[in-house]
């Protein structure tokens, strides 16, 4: 018969409830960065656009 360590279970389930939360923050932070720089391009579309109707 196998004994199980309650204590080591719980251990190596909080290590991986950790390691799943750092995991989602640095796909939160990607994520945003990715947001960032598509909004920076969509800036740049806009007064690209507006020079050009400006310039008629």
């Amino acid at each position: 018969m196998i004994m199980i360590n309650t204590a080591n279970l719980d251990d190596e389930i909080n290590k991986l409830k950790s390691e799943l939360i750092e995991a989602s923050q640095e796909n939160d932070d990607l994520v945003a960065e990715s947001v960032v720089e598509k909004s920076q391009e969509l800036d740049k579309l806009i007064v690209a656009f507006m020079d050009k109707q400006l310039q008629g």
